[in-house]
């Protein structure tokens, strides 16, 4: 599950709406949560790099400066707060392949739980 770390703990009817654009006056496209579509987006408003190109955040006010490769991940992770929620335990990451390692271990000890619980109930 990919929840901005906003909207969790709201219920359906609070859902709070996605994030607009920081960089223009007036956009109101909202920031989906996807590297893909963070790129896209800066790219109508002129931010055009290589990614292997230094760049500052384009997010008003940080100071961070990465190669443009990671910055829409930056964006995502920091400004937006996109997490990524377990479905097992709850545990929240703030990356995809966090909680994708974290779900090997997770899962295998749900599952040999359920069967030592198995195991002793009969």
């Amino acid at each position: 599950m990919t929840v901005p770390w906003s909207q969790q703990d709201h219920g359906a009817d609070n859902a709070l709406e996605p994030p607009v654009c920081p960089w223009v006056i007036g956009c109101t496209i909202p920031l989906e949560d996807s590297t893909g579509t963070v790129y896209a987006h800066l790219r109508t408003h002129g931010f055009i790099r290589r990614h292997t190109d230094r760049a500052p955040c384009p997010w008003p006010l940080c100071p961070q400066e990465m190669q443009w490769r990671n910055v829409a991940r930056h964006i995502l992770e920091r400004h937006i707060q996109v997490r990524v929620q377990c479905t097992i335990c709850g545990n929240i990451y703030t990356r995809n392949e966090t909680l994708q390692a974290h779900m090997y271990v997770c899962m295998e000890t749900y599952f040999n739980a359920m069967l030592a619980e198995d195991h002793q109930s009969n």
